[in-house]
């Protein structure tokens, strides 16, 4: 199995925590195992203060119908934004373009993601799909313990839930 499919896999398979942290082995090797869970768990932190903060202050509209956490390479890591979507069609790829709920503070402006290339780069060569790959794992491991929460904050249940990197494969979490 490619990477790709390893990473589609993870977005699109139910499993526990231990089978995406087990995929993330798989992709990344067994020496980064300890950092990808640290990783996860940093990341969970930060995005839940962050989307807490953001629908409070900014609540989408009754007519999105889904979310796309996007990123996009910084100088030295990445960053996370969130935009909506008053469609969903998971063959068409440009949904997540709409950018019909676009708040103003959509950026997560993540100290786990800001300066990851420095700590992977020597240990993998594409450090993006690490990236990538953490960002299903948090969100798949934030819905799987706090779903309800998110449709509860974002007035939306059901709503669909995808990561992509700009112009690149969108993977799709719920």
């Amino acid at each position: 199995m490619d990477d790709y499919e390893l990473l589609s896999r993870l977005a699109s398979e139910p499993m526990s925590h231990s089978g995406r942290i087990s995929i993330l082995t798989e992709l990344f090797g067994s020496s980064l195992q300890a950092d990808m869970e640290r990783y996860v768990d940093s990341l969970k932190q930060e995005f839940v203060l962050w989307i807490y903060t953001l629908f409070s202050a900014e609540p989408p509209k009754s007519d999105i119908v889904a979310f796309n956490f996007g990123l996009f390479e910084l100088e030295n890591g990445f960053e996370l934004y969130l935009s909506g979507s008053l469609r969903f069609d998971e063959a068409d790829s440009d949904w997540p373009c709409n950018n019909d709920y676009w708040p103003e503070g959509r950026y997560l402006k993540s100290t786990t993601l800001n300066g990851i290339n420095e700590k992977l780069e020597d240990n993998v060569k594409e450090p993006w799909m690490v990236v990538q790959a953490l960002v299903i794992v948090m969100l798949k491991d934030y819905l799987d313990e706090s779903g309800d929460d998110f449709d509860r904050l974002t007035g939306l249940a059901g709503s669909r839930i995808a990561t992509s990197f700009d112009d690149g494969d969108i993977y799709v979490v719920r």
